[in-house]
């Protein structure tokens, strides 16, 4: 049976999603080292940049649950792989 859209686009987002975590997990670690060297401004600028993806996750997570519960439940790809 083919995924619909929708079914595509919540698997698609919650790939977003953990790229995302993993893009700002790094960031903070940069901006901890150019911390350590005096680069303060820098490094503000970097965490900032991080709570804007983290935001921007918060909203895909919004989007995704609605999706999700438009058409009810949605399989993922691990529960359509074992069906």
């Amino acid at each position: 049976m083919p995924w619909s859209e929708k079914e595509r686009l919540v698997i698609l987002i919650g790939h977003w999603i953990r790229h995302n975590r993993e893009h700002t997990s790094e960031y903070l670690k940069v901006a901890e080292r150019l911390e350590s060297r005096g680069l303060s401004e820098i490094a503000s600028s970097i965490r900032k940049a991080s709570e804007v993806v983290l935001r921007a996750n918060n909203d895909l997570s919004v989007t995704q649950e609605r999706l999700t519960r438009m058409n009810g439940k949605i399989e993922t790809k691990k529960e359509k792989i074992l069906s």
